[in-house]
């Protein structure tokens, strides 16, 4: 017997083990419906045989329901030939779950009514989880020792089923901003959770994905095909899906970012969004026009904003808790739309950057890692076998999704996000026309063009890397490729032909550009500079404050008594170059040295306000950790209150003043960029209890 063969899906990555003697054939992904081809890369055998070919079964030919069906099924010669059945992969949650407790048991074989034999490998039972702490023995979210089933793959009526189905997705995630706090695509182990999502949901609810019927339009700035959501790109999206949606169709639209309420209106923030500028947010009443001129029958509408990671870091604005008043105002939608906010007022929508061991699968969004794990598990059951003249399962997919979201939450020691779901509006009486066009197909808007970006960033080399205040610098900083930059701006900041070199010879020639050489050079030695470079600052308290440890924090307090001496002597001798940048020919070398001495004061604030976190553990002025909760030690966040005293604070407000010059007087310009993200960087740190969870994982 051959051993199966392996393919990955090329929709959300999963491996699949199909059969030798199905190697040259079509297979459909279970998990997210992508037609795949094998490989001829051969992997041990993981049943005792493989079953024979499959062939179709007459729709009049009762199907039982508690059969269990093979890992992939070749297409039967009697399919049409757009009929491509299905590949069953084992989710992850079930291959660490088994590998966690137990070696899985399998069903043998069954056989198919009718008298047509299908032979079908049996699929894992999944075991009574171990969260009874949690969610109570006879919780409701706890799965049961029954076995995994999938709907009848060979059903000519199904394999046909999602292409003629009248369903329609668009999903937009933002999580690469500019100005606001960034959010997670994924986890460490997997960094698009997002399209993951977005095709499992589609293939749960049989929103068609073929390649002559691709219903599926996801719109996102991470994954294997990132694109920047700016604001226009996210109005046409919109207006494009909406404006093709046909009267019989059902549409769902997921927003996943940030949105914000200024003066009594709610606005959507695209990638490149200013919460100080509503002229670079896109309007909540646009929004809403362009979905209540949708014709579609059923318009369901996902707000996945207001997210906060786990470790309630607040780096840059956008993550406050979603508040009454805007809520309201998402929740405003025009008649006949369902919306569901996955938050409710006063809490913030999840996400986890570092997977909690109580919940390993996590990453992202939650809301999107619980529509994975909804769909991988096969939670959420249909009564019957859905037609394309039901409406949308949404009722029955929140509620599932509800319980999940806060047991997470629970076991993680972080508050329920409590999402809501409005009350459906009344049907709509559209017949369902299955020999009517598909729904139109449309390409997402092109970004602007820009300069090079190799060419920008040899521009801006002396600022490219400059490290974050605390962490690892990551090529999502990498300010040359954040935005396009227009040749006509960019062509005005080209350096000169005089040299670094030179200038380091010749600080009396050129006084202000080597005090910008100077000042960003000090910046690099002690931020200790590179792509995969560090800061080495203390961010975690793993152990208690005894003596000891004390004395060990008193040995890394003179980290930063150094590097502010450091900071102080390089502003007091770049501010004696300030009456010189008039006389300075070179735009260029101008807008350097107001970077340079931006950054120093800027980071002389964040030294001392980590100085005063490092002496709080020494004074015992600490949040108490609750071990009950499953709280492990204290983590070091941003917060927009300092408490350093007046002088640091003011040095803050001079750095901030300085960004605001060159984000006025440099428009366009990475410079301006990067001023703009930095003077909304919250230089306050505190230290919060960290949940890291026990032995128990959840199901």
């Amino acid at each position: 017997m051959a051993p199966p063969v392996r393919a990955t899906c090329p929709g959300c990555r999963s491996v699949l083990k199909i059969p030798a003697e199905w190697a040259d054939r079509s297979v459909k992904c279970k998990s997210c419906g992508t037609v795949v081809r094998a490989t001829a890369t051969p992997v041990a055998a993981i049943v005792a045989a493989p079953p024979p070919p499959v062939a179709a079964v007459p729709q009049a030919v009762a199907v039982p329901q508690a059969v269990a069906y093979p890992e992939a099924i070749p297409v039967a010669d009697a399919f049409p030939a757009e009929a491509i059945p299905q590949a069953f992969e084992a989710s992850e949650t079930t291959k660490k779950h088994s590998r966690r407790k137990r070696k899985t048991p399998y069903l043998t074989y069954a056989l198919l009514a009718g008298g047509l034999v299908a032979a079908a490998v049996g699929v894992g039972l999944y075991g009574k989880p171990l969260y009874e702490k949690f969610a109570g023995k006879d919780s409701a979210q706890a799965p049961t020792t029954e076995a995994k089933v999938v709907p009848p793959a060979v059903n000519a009526n199904f394999a046909n089923a999602a292409k003629r189905f009248p369903r329609r997705m668009l999903v937009v995630s933002v999580t690469k901003y500019l100005y606001c706090n960034t959010l997670a695509a994924g986890n460490a182990k997997n960094e698009d959770m997002v399209s993951i999502a977005a095709r499992r949901l589609a293939y749960q609810w049989k929103v068609p994905m073929d390649k002559d019927n691709d219903q599926l339009f996801l719109l996102q700035d991470s994954g294997t095909k990132p694109r920047a959501v700016l604001k226009a790109t996210l109005a046409q999206a919109v207006e494009q899906f909406c404006e093709t949606s046909r009267p019989q169709d059902r549409v769902t639209i997921y927003f996943g970012g940030h949105a914000i309420e200024i003066d009594g209106k709610a606005y959507l923030v695209p990638v490149e969004g200013d919460l100080t500028d509503a002229a670079t947010l896109l309007p909540l009443d646009d929004f809403w026009a362009k979905v209540k001129d949708c014709p579609a029958r059923q318009k369901l509408v996902v707000f996945d904003v207001c997210r906060l990671n786990e470790d309630g870091d607040k780096l840059r604005p956008g993550s406050d808790v979603l508040s009454e008043s805007l809520e309201k105002l998402l929740q405003a939608a025009p008649a006949g739309v369902q919306v569901l906010t996955t938050a409710g007022p006063g809490t913030n929508a999840l996400e986890y950057r570092n997977a909690p061991p109580d919940a390993p699968d996590e990453g992202g969004s939650l809301f999107l890692s619980t529509i994975i794990d909804l769909a991988s598990r096969g939670k959420v059951k249909p009564a019957k076998e859905p037609t394309p003249d039901d409406p949308l399962p949404v009722d029955a997919w929140f509620d599932a999704a509800k319980e999940r979201m806060k047991l997470v939450a629970k076991v993680s020691g972080k508050t329920d996000p409590a999402p809501k779901l409005s009350k459906p509006p009344p049907a709509v009486a559209v017949a369902y026309t299955g020999d009517e066009p598909a729904a139109k197909r449309f390409e997402f808007a092109a970004p602007p063009q820009g300069m090079a970006v190799a060419e920008v960033a040899r521009i801006i080399e002396p600022i490219s890397k400059l490290p974050p205040y605390r962490g690892k610098l990551t090529k999502d900083d990498a300010l040359e490729g954040l935005v396009p930059y227009a040749a006509d701006v960019m062509k005005n900041y080209k350096p000169d032909a005089v040299t670094f070199a030179e200038i380091r010879k010749d600080a009396d020639k050129y006084p202000v550009r080597f005090a910008a050489l100077a000042s960003l050079e000090v910046i690099q030695k002690e931020w200790k500079s590179s792509v995969e470079g560090s800061t080495e600052l203390r961010t975690q308290i793993l152990t208690g404050t005894n003596d000891a440890f004390k004395k060990t924090i008193i040995r890394e307090q003179e980290t930063p008594a150094r590097i502010t001496e450091e900071l102080e002597t390089a502003i007091t001798k770049a501010e004696k170059q300030m009456g010189k940048l008039d006389a300075e020919p070179s735009k260029y070398w101008r807008v350097m040295y107001l970077s340079a001495l931006a950054q120093l004061k800027a980071r002389l604030a964040f030294m001392s306000e980590y100085n005063l976190a490092l002496g709080s553990i020494r004074t015992d002025n600490l949040p108490k950790v609750d071990e009950a909760k499953g709280q492990a030690g204290l983590v070091l966040v941003s917060t927009e209150k300092m408490k350093s005293k007046k002088e640091v604070k003011d040095l803050a407000d001079a750095a901030v003043e300085l960004f605001d010059k060159i984000a006025d007087e440099h428009k366009g310009t990475p410079w301006a960029i990067q001023a703009k993200r930095y003077r909304v960087i919250a230089l306050g740190l505190e230290w919060k209890p960290y949940t890291a969870g026990n032995s128990k994982a959840i199901e």
